[in-house]
């Protein structure tokens, strides 16, 4: 076999093994409470509404949240938490890609 061949072979499975390797998430350690995330997510999106405009559009809107649930939908079981609710807006700026609060 030639070199470049089996180099070539060589490297596609080392990537096969790389990407079916499971990838574990380890939330850091958080110092706020469930409820202190709540409330300053509360205070975030408030500030937010007072600066930013967002966007009056309910089709995009939708989408958005449609692409937004599915995300939800595949946080995994462990780093789920009873109190935290998921809402999606799109702010009307050019500027700003996507941002998340707490």
């Amino acid at each position: 076999m030639p070199l470049k061949t089996f180099a070539t072979l060589l490297s596609l499975a080392i990537s096969v093994t790389l990407l079916s390797a499971e990838t574990r998430i380890r939330p850091p350690a958080n110092k706020y409470t469930p409820a202190q995330d709540v409330q300053l997510g509360r205070q975030a999106a408030a500030e937010v509404h007072r600066r930013l405009p967002i966007l009056n559009d309910a089709q995009v809107t939708s989408y958005v949240a449609s692409i937004g649930q599915k995300l939800v939908a595949a946080i995994p079981s462990d780093l789920r938490h009873r109190d935290f609710r998921y809402t999606f807006q799109v702010v009307n700026a050019r500027e700003i890609n996507a941002f998340a609060l707490p």
